[in-house]
């Protein structure tokens, strides 16, 4: 039988007791004859079950943290995004309980902590979880995400105009008389990074400038990788004179490598970032990016956690649009 679906119906008939039988086993009642609760107890065991932990918590007023998992919290986005949760949960009845991980490694252990401490709902913020540890979360509790869409339970992701936001950074380049664009992408297979990508494409294909994979590298979302990304961009020799990275802590570190072979931005490359971070505004010179209101975006998720808890039967749908922010770090091409 589906462990997912095993109610306490199953169990009870299972084991030959009635589903109050089985209700004071699992609470842990002593108050039930050894022989029923051996009966209950191989019941259980027999057909996979797992309490809903949630909803035991809250019946029993235990609930009082929401969890924060996050899964990336090296760039600055994703530290606004947990700010954004922690106020609004400030004013709820419910306190943060953070728990961090470095990619996805320990995630099931971080999970399953989660799952042993006094949680009511789960915020999740940075890389996706795999589906089916996602979906036997939801099992327990509720669930909201700030992270790529997880196939099968979107409606549990806060959606992004990732693909809008990279067309929308290259269009802006395109506009300003640049054809050789370079775009440093985040990881391969990261949701935000493959959006990003798909618009730097189209607004290429729609602008009739041919795709060049020689102008496209990874990184992994940070500055040092944006450093070494744009690196191996420079040292393939293949000229550009505008560049689009796929977030602002590579667009920073993409500079610092322009700058120590001698360019400088915008004057011999237009750079354009993605997330609109609170240092973005500070470079010198103040740098062109497109926005995420990363606070809203944390608010957000945390308001659809607390209405959950409140009773409300399904999340709503929240999308974000990606508007471009034009600062000084883009400017006109100029033929050498």
């Amino acid at each position: 039988m589906d462990k997912q679906k095993t109610t306490i119906y199953d169990i009870a008939y299972r084991a030959g007791v009635s589903q109050s039988t089985v209700s004071r086993v699992l609470s842990g009642n002593t108050n039930v004859s050894e022989d029923k609760k051996v009966a209950v107890l191989a019941a259980v065991e027999a057909l996979g079950y797992r309490p809903n932990l949630f909803a035991q918590r809250l019946a029993s007023g235990e609930a009082s943290t929401i969890g924060i998992l996050a899964t990336n919290t090296e760039t600055p986005f994703f530290t606004q995004v947990i700010r954004g949760i922690q106020q609004t949960l400030a004013g709820s009845p419910y306190l943060p309980l953070i728990v961090s991980v470095q990619g996805l490694g320990d995630v099931e252990r971080a999970v399953e902590l989660l799952r042993s401490s006094y949680v009511g709902g789960v915020c999740v913020v940075g890389q996706a979880l795999p589906a089916q540890l996602m979906k036997d979360l939801l099992e327990d509790m509720p669930v909201f995400a700030v992270c790529p869409d997880t196939p099968g339970i979107e409606a549990q992701c806060l959606l992004v105009d990732n693909e809008g936001g990279g067309y929308r950074a290259t269009s802006h380049l395109i506009e300003l008389g640049h054809r050789r664009i370079a775009h440093i992408a985040g990881p391969a297979k990261h949701g935000h990074a493959i959006g990003r990508l798909s618009g730097y494409r189209r607004a290429l294909s729609e602008a009739d400038i041919a795709f060049d994979e020689r102008l496209v590298t990874y990184g992994g979302f940070t500055e040092s990788t944006g450093l070494d990304a744009a690196n191996e961009l420079l040292d393939r020799n293949v000229p550009f004179s505008a560049m689009f990275a796929g977030n602002d802590c590579m667009a920073f570190g993409a500079q610092v490598a322009l700058f120590r072979k001698g360019l400088f931005v915008p004057k011999h490359v237009s750079l354009v970032g993605f997330d609109d971070t609170p240092q973005a505004q500070y470079r010198t010179p103040p740098m062109t990016t497109i926005s995420q209101p990363a606070v809203e975006m944390g608010a957000a998720v945390a308001n659809q956690v607390l209405a959950l808890l409140a009773g409300q039967a399904e999340p709503m749908k929240l999308r974000f649009e990606t508007p471009l922010i034009i600062r000084e770090s883009t400017a006109l091409f100029v033929p050498a």
